[in-house]
């Protein structure tokens, strides 16, 4: 899978722990929406990987194996850990929290972590999820019965409200959306297209094929973004990766057999927005509600925008406390961080996904400008856990430069 495991961070990490806390790290961003002994379920299961992390850890200093490169890289995420606490929250809740999370990017970026198993265990969910997703279209639309594999009852309680709400505005446009183990498409999105970007620049057929059947899932569940993303990610491959050139350049993507492809694309994308209800639905929702008004974006774009313009002072620089009681809709992340922790906030984050556009290569440097780019239309790219599962592939980026330098 995407190339050797040897180009992989904490290759070297293989015994049973080190697979269990692999897994552990695959499933905290679907985990981190249940309840679990402490914060959240997936907070929790952190916490356990915890003891194995520590001996890691003691065995990696022993050996003076220290990745630089990726310590670097890191160094906004560690800023920002001390700049929200220091700013607004300076509890011992919350200081723990920021040096528990300090701790393990810095075990990540020492290597305490094999990312291979991380990867291959968050395909096997992924490909799993559209089995799912396949399961419940089948049973809604042949069988007349709606199964929800979501568990609501163990959901934490702004998580409940959330879905509540969502699933009262998917049933009012008539649209059946299911997303499988995740709470919405956007989530089934969200973590999946970290995976089909690595599975399809790498080459494989194996993966490719892998990364086919994720984009059947991502397509199916309706997400926007997700359509949005795949129309690009696979014109990417198609038009860029497909050749078995290395060297890129305008005259080996605008080729007679690409400009085909393109046509082709445009011309089959068009005729099952005018002729299938689901796609044209679909595309639609992106931009406008049955009412007229936007329904996908508005929220977290337009509405955000209106309410930067109360900001002012120092509340520019630092951000506004106490934001979640005001903010009736669900913020992007880069209009969220902006309000709650202003412009120093905004540097501190962005600063370690814009570096990727500058120093990393291939699938890493694409999954950099997705991530900058939905930044603006999601709010989980600057959530604690999707955070931390997109620096787990990005910081194998850099370490996969270093070993061929």
């Amino acid at each position: 899978m995407v190339h050797s495991q040897q180009l992989f961070l904490g290759n070297t990490k293989t015994r049973f722990t080190d697979k269990i806390c692999a897994f552990c790290f695959a499933v905290a961003p679907i985990l981190q929406h249940y309840r679990g002994i402490y914060e959240n379920m997936g907070f929790t299961i952190l916490l356990l990987t915890s003891p194995i992390l520590l001996f890691r850890m003691i065995d990696e200093l022993q050996r003076d194996r220290i990745y630089v490169n990726n310590l670097k890289a890191l160094i906004p995420f560690f800023l920002f850990e001390i700049y929200s606490v220091i700013v607004r929250d300076f509890s011992s809740t919350r200081i723990f929290y920021a040096i528990f999370f300090v701790w393990v990017y810095f075990c990540i970026a020492s290597g305490c972590l094999n990312i291979f198993y991380i990867l291959k265990y968050a395909v096997t969910i992924g490909l799993l999820g559209t089995i799912l997703i396949i399961i419940q279209y089948i049973s809604h639309y042949i069988f007349h019965h709606t199964i929800d594999f979501r568990m609501l009852n163990l959901l934490v309680s702004q998580d409940m409200i959330w879905i509540r709400h969502m699933d009262m505005n998917e049933g009012m446009i008539r649209l059946y959306r299911p997303a499988g183990l995740f709470l919405e498409p956007s989530h089934f999105f969200l973590y999946t297209f970290p995976l089909i970007t690595l599975l399809l620049i790498s080459k494989s057929l194996r993966d490719i094929r892998k990364a086919s059947l994720l984009s059947i899932g991502m397509l199916l569940t309706t997400s926007g973004m997700g359509i949005v993303f795949l129309i690009g990610i696979w014109g990417i491959f198609l038009l860029v990766y497909r050749s078995s050139q290395d060297r890129v350049s305008l005259r080996n993507i605008a080729t007679p057999r690409n400009i085909g492809y393109v046509l082709i694309f445009i011309t089959a994308f068009a005729i099952m927005y005018a002729t299938i209800p689901i796609i044209n639905q679909s595309i639609t929702r992106i931009f406008y509600s049955e009412s007229g008004s936007n329904t996908a974006i508005d929220g977290r774009v337009m509405r955000a925008q209106n309410y930067i313009e109360t900001i002012s002072g120092k509340d520019v620089w630092f951000g506004r406390a106490g934001i979640t009681s005001e903010l009736d809709f669900n913020l992007s992340g880069f209009y969220a961080t902006y309000i709650k922790w202003g412009i120093i906030g905004l540097i501190l984050t962005y600063w370690f996904y814009v570096q990727g556009l500058f120093k990393l290569k291939d699938a890493y440097f694409w999954l950099s400008i997705i991530i900058v780019s939905i930044s603006f239309f999601t709010a989980h790219t600057h959530g604690t856990f999707y955070m931390l599962y997109f620096s787990l592939f990005l910081l194998n980026g850099y370490h996969q430069k270093q070993i061929k330098n």
